[in-house]
């Protein structure tokens, strides 16, 4: 009887991890941005490190506590996802989706790379990038043509990033 409840719990876990689609790995060509974070809004304030890779078709945020401790993986294709996987402990595993169907606790996070997107046109002056999710609230600075700070809101969760110029 143990044995078949182990199985069963194998294979839902496992079923589950292949249905995630993979992320790819950052390309030299794929220009960074590191910093800190603050999360708050949810049910616990979150400090931390951010990596960002990044290019004009890709997105791929890293959220760790110190060297040791990833957080949360954030992956999106385009300027305008239809689709993001986040993955880690602050996603309480992984969740794969269109950005505005995110749980309550990854609807921040999951408009991230969107938002990324816009503060980096708007650091180029590129008038032309039209924002596509109505319900954010977003500000953003920038040193040259460098995001240095962004902050964004969405429900609850308010994500606030110092990025290194």
């Amino acid at each position: 009887m143990k044995s078949k409840i182990i199985s069963a719990f194998g294979a839902v876990t496992l079923g589950g991890c292949a249905m995630m689609a993979p992320m790819p790995a950052p390309q030299a060509a794929w220009a960074q941005s590191t910093g800190q974070m603050k999360a708050s809004g949810g049910k616990t304030e979150i400090v931390g490190e951010i990596t960002i890779r990044s290019d004009a078709g890709n997105f791929l945020a890293e959220v760790s506590k110190g060297p040791g401790l990833p957080l949360l993986k954030i992956y999106a294709a385009g300027e305008h996802p239809n689709e993001v996987i986040v993955r880690g402990a602050l996603a309480r595993g992984g969740w794969k989706g269109h950005p505005l169907k995110a749980p309550e606790a990854l609807q921040a996070w999951a408009v991230l790379p969107e938002v990324f997107h816009w503060a980096r046109a708007q650091a180029k002056r590129d008038g032309a990038f039209a924002f596509s999710i109505a319900d954010v609230k977003r500000a953003g600075r920038r040193a040259g043509d460098k995001v240095v700070y962004l902050e964004l809101q969405r429900g609850v969760e308010k994500i606030v990033l110092h990025l290194d110029p």
